[in-house]
C-alpha cells in the first residue's frame, strides 16, 4: 500500500529517477504507513535472499512429446464443448425436456361453478380493515382511560392521606400545648379513678353540644374533647374545631374567589353561636364536677382550624372562656364573671 502519487515498489526496486526518489524520501519522513510498507518490502527481500539457488534442469521440453498429446476424439470433444454451438444445443435440449414434462404433468382445468364461494371485493376488504382498526383504537382508548382512572384514584388517596396527617398533627400540637400548660403551672394532674370517670361524660356532652348547636351547618370536630384536672387550679377542657365543614382542594376541584368569600361569611355568622355554646359548656361542666372545690376554675378552650387558602379576617384562631366554679354555679352575673379571650 502506497500513498498516491508515490509508488514505494518503484522506489524499493530503484526504478525511480533521482528527482522522484527525493520526493519519496521526503514523503517517508512524514508518513508512518509508507515507512511500515517499505519495511515490509525490505523484510520480504531479505527472506528471498536466504533461499538456495538451484540449477535449472537441462531438459524442459519433454511436455511436448507425442506420448502426452491427447487423442483425436478428445480433441474433437474439447473443440465442440468449448465452442458456442454447445450453448445452443444444451439450451434447446433443456427447453424440450421442460415442455414434455409440463405436458405430461399439467392438471386438468377445473370448471368454474356458480356457487363456488363468495368473492372478496375491495370494498368488503376495506370495511373489514376499518372494523379491525376501530376495534384496536377502542381497546387502546379503554386502556388509557383505565390508567387515567387508576392515577386519579392514587392522587385522591394521597390527598386524603395528607389531610388525615394534617388533622393528626393538629391534635398532637394541641396535646403539646396542654403539656406545656401543665408544666408552666407546676402542678400535677390528679389521676384518680373518680375524677377520670367524672370527666368522660362531660367530654362527650361538650362534643354533642357543639354538634347540636351547628346542626343546620355542621362544624367539624377534629378529635374528641379532652379534659384534665390541675390540682389547685381547676378543670381544663380543650377541643379543635373547623367552624364549618371545609372541603379540601383536589386536582379536580379548585376553589373560586366567590366560594372563599361565601365560606368566610358563613364562619363569621357562626362565631356568635360557638361563643354561646362555649359559655353553656362552661356552666354545664361546673355543675357536673361536684367533687371539685368551688374556688377552682373551669376553663373551656376552642382552637379553630383554617386551611391555607382561606380568608381569616375577623376570625379568631382560639377562643378561651374561664371562671371559678362557685360563680358558675350561682348563674348570676355571668357576663362579668366569665373571662373571654380570643386570639
Amino acid at each position: 500500500m502506497s500513498c498516491p502519487p508515490f509508488d514505494l515498489r518503484d522506489y524499493f526496486l530503484r526504478e525511480l529517477p533521482e528527482e522522484g526518489r527525493r520526493e519519496v524520501e521526503q514523503h517517508l519522513k512524514a508518513c508512518q504507513a509508507c515507512r511500515e510498507e517499505l519495511d515490509r518490502l525490505r523484510v520480504t527481500e531479505a527472506a528471498l535472499l536466504t533461499l538456495r539457488e538451484d540449477e535449472i534442469p537441462q531438459r524442459i521440453a519433454f511436455v511436448s512429446d507425442k506420448i502426452f498429446e491427447p487423442s483425436r476424439f478428445r480433441r474433437w470433444w474439447r473443440a465442440f464443448w468449448d465452442s458456442g454451438a454447445r450453448l445452443g444445443f444444451v439450451s434447446a435440449a433443456m427447453l424440450s425436456v421442460a415442455l414434455v414434462v409440463f405436458a405430461l404433468t399439467r392438471p386438468a382445468p377445473v370448471p368454474a361453478t356458480a356457487g363456488a364461494g363468495p368473492q372478496i371485493t375491495a370494498a368488503a376488504l376495506q370495511d373489514e380493515v376499518g372494523r379491525q382498526v376501530a376495534a384496536q383504537v377502542e381497546k387502546a382508548a379503554a386502556a388509557i382511560e383505565e390508567r387515567q382512572a387508576r392515577k386519579t384514584a392514587e392522587v385522591v388517596a394521597a390527598i386524603e392521606r395528607r389531610n388525615e396527617i394534617d388533622r393528626k398533627a393538629l391534635v398532637l400540637a394541641m396535646d403539646d400545648n396542654l403539656e406545656y400548660l401543665h408544666k408552666r403551672l407546676n402542678r400535677y394532674v390528679v389521676a384518680s379513678d373518680l375524677k377520670r370517670a367524672s370527666f368522660t361524660p362531660i367530654e362527650r356532652a361538650l362534643d354533642d353540644r357543639i354538634l347540636r348547636t351547628t346542626a343546620d351547618d355542621p362544624a367539624d370536630i377534629l378529635g374528641s374533647t379532652r379534659g384534665l384536672y390541675l390540682e389547685g387550679y381547676g378543670a381544663v377542657f380543650t377541643t379543635e374545631v373547623s367552624i364549618v365543614f371545609t372541603p379540601g382542594l383536589t386536582p379536580f376541584r379548585q376553589v373560586t374567589a366567590e366560594e372563599i368569600k361565601r365560606l368566610h361569611d358563613r364562619k363569621l355568622k357562626r362565631m356568635p353561636v360557638l361563643r354561646q355554646a362555649a359559655r353553656d359548656m362552661l356552666t354545664a361542666a361546673a355543675g357536673a364536677l361536684d367533687t371539685m372545690p368551688p374556688s377552682e376554675r373551669v376553663v373551656v378552650a376552642l382552637r379553630f382550624l383554617y386551611l391555607p387558602w382561606e380568608d381569616t379576617a375577623g376570625l379568631p384562631s382560639e377562643l378561651v372562656m374561664q371562671a371559678d366554679r362557685a360563680t358558675l354555679l350561682k348563674k348570676a352575673g355571668l357576663d362579668s364573671a366569665i373571662r373571654t379571650d380570643e386570639h
